[in-house]
């Protein structure tokens, strides 16, 4: 339907995004950065959040799966792109204390 539609193409946009900066630093730095020990929760997260996604949009067609999964992939992108600012994390942390 609809819902897998929309969940394919934002997952489509979501590997676009990381492809754009696989471009800007190459592709060997990019995935050596991708998986430093302080991203790499992270960016588990939010590739398993995307192939989770897919995966329902393609094999189960459940609506209401699909659009938590993109919920969770969106929460997963903003922590994500939080690891790339130093020291965004240890300040997300102290506001949340």
């Amino acid at each position: 339907g609809n819902v897998a539609l929309f969940a394919i193409f934002y997952s489509l946009g979501s590997i676009t995004s990381i492809a754009s900066t696989i471009f800007l630093m190459g592709p060997m730095n990019q995935m050596q950065r991708m998986f430093e020990s302080h991203r790499l929760l992270a960016t588990i997260t939010f590739l398993a959040a995307i192939v989770a996604t897919l995966l329902v949009a393609f094999l189960m067609e459940n609506a209401a799966l699909c659009l938590i999964l993109l919920v969770i992939q969106l929460l997963a992108l903003c922590w994500y792109c939080i690891t790339w600012i130093p020291g965004a994390q240890s300040a997300l942390a102290g506001a949340f204390k």
